[in-house]
């Protein structure tokens, strides 16, 4: 091998930090506000809360990459959706700060199922009734966040995110607020 070729492998290493990579685990629990179109406004749930579950690998100090599952729900009067979700984010952290708190951005897509069924219960059974819509997408996420290192080992963070959520004209998008923790394996 070439000593160019070693330097070169030597300061991506060194610069992307591949070197050190810290994978990890987490779990969120996410609050949601949906935007839908005009004609389901008094039907469809326009908030509900969920949770995340991801696993991701920091590659350097400024970036990371997640994969994750979610899973939202929420009920207006008789009218129940349910919102799963395979995802996957790039997380890029601002070196504006030092210390244990970090300042992130983050991006990514998403592949959605949204179901949403109206359920009548009677006598102490649920029924469902009405099955209004079930849709599936692929769409695009965005967001930021902080992130506080509590331990060598374990952080927390609050994220913001929008995501385009769309379901065949159902909907016009969301904004979600999640708090969630990491665990570095």
């Amino acid at each position: 091998m070439s000593k160019a070729f070693l330097v070169g492998a030597a300061l991506f290493a060194a610069l992307t930090g591949l070197a050190r990579a810290d994978f990890y685990v987490g779990a969120d629990y996410k609050l949601t506000g949906i935007a839908v179109t005009d004609w389901l406004r008094s039907n469809i749930p326009q908030h509900f809360d969920g949770y995340a579950l991801h696993i991701g690998e920091r590659f350097s100090p400024y970036y990371a990459g997640e994969l994750g599952v979610e899973s939202n729900s929420g009920t207006n009067g008789n009218d129940h959706l349910a919102i799963r979700a395979i995802t996957l984010d790039g997380f890029a952290y601002l070196p504006i700060m030092r210390g244990p708190f970090s300042v992130f951005a983050t991006a990514g897509g998403a592949y959605n199922e949204a179901m949403d069924r109206e359920i009548i219960v009677t006598h102490g059974s649920p029924t469902v009734v009405t099955p209004h819509f079930d849709a599936s997408e692929f769409n695009w996420r965005a967001g930021a966040g902080v992130e506080w290192q509590t331990t060598s080992d374990t952080t927390l963070r609050l994220t913001f995110r929008y995501q385009d959520y769309n379901f065949s004209n159902q909907m016009d998008g969301s904004w979600s607020a999640a708090l969630g923790f990491s665990v570095s394996l």
